[in-house]
């Protein structure tokens, strides 16, 4: 059943170049080509479902589509964590591919798109409204903190193995629920303030002088 649910994805990626070629480059550039043509199809499905089933998009964009593209940064953080000595890859794989996301997924599309509306048809001007943002980047804050220093506090304590991965089982099975608490506590606040149950603390809050 999966074979022929993902027949699809198989055959696209089976195009790329073979790894040996160019020394990889070739490959590199296609399979990056095909995981955005992936990532567009995901969004848009993800779209559709959610009005569907009358999710908002703020609250499909935090979880379908969120848990679909990340997928890749979980299994390589997975390999690298069992083939490497040290959990430094595994973890620093995961702040690079969120650092990418926000610098580059944002930073690139901005530029483009801030380009166009200045060169080519400056008349009408580029602006984008924010809506919850701020209580997005907040909620993420506020469960990125616990999970950082509970990471911390597994590199003191004994218990924990003195390490970032790995140690007693039932250890980590506490770790493993507490950082699945805090991404359900992040979805759960994203998607409570995106329906008006939660009101941003930050709306009333004049942020002009940032920019």
């Amino acid at each position: 059943l999966m074979h022929f649910c993902t027949f699809g994805v198989k055959f696209l990626f089976a195009l790329a170049p073979p790894p040996g070629y160019g020394s990889g480059w070739p490959c590199f550039w296609v399979s990056l080509i095909f995981i955005g043509i992936m990532v567009v199809i995901i969004t848009d499905l993800a779209s559709i479902f959610g009005c569907l089933v009358g999710l908002k998009d703020e609250v499909t964009a935090i979880t379908i589509i969120t848990f679909g593209t990340s997928q890749i940064d979980l299994f390589a953080s997975k390999i690298s964590a069992i083939n490497d000595p040290t959990a430094d890859n595994s973890l620093g794989n995961v702040v690079a591919a969120n650092a990418i996301g926000v610098f580059l997924g944002l930073g690139w599309p901005w530029l483009v798109a801030s380009s166009y509306w200045h060169f080519v048809d400056p008349g009408v001007g580029f602006q984008v409204p924010a809506s919850d943002l701020s209580f997005l980047v907040l909620a993420y804050t506020g469960c990125a903190v616990p999970a950082l220093g509970l990471i911390v506090i597994r590199r003191k304590l004994s218990c924990f193995g003195n390490a970032e991965l790995g140690g007693d089982t039932t250890m980590k099975y506490v770790s493993s629920a507490i950082l699945f608490r805090l991404w359900l506590l992040f979805v759960t606040m994203t998607s409570l303030n995106a329906y008006g149950f939660i009101e941003n603390p930050l709306q009333n809050i004049n942020l002009d002088f940032i920019f």
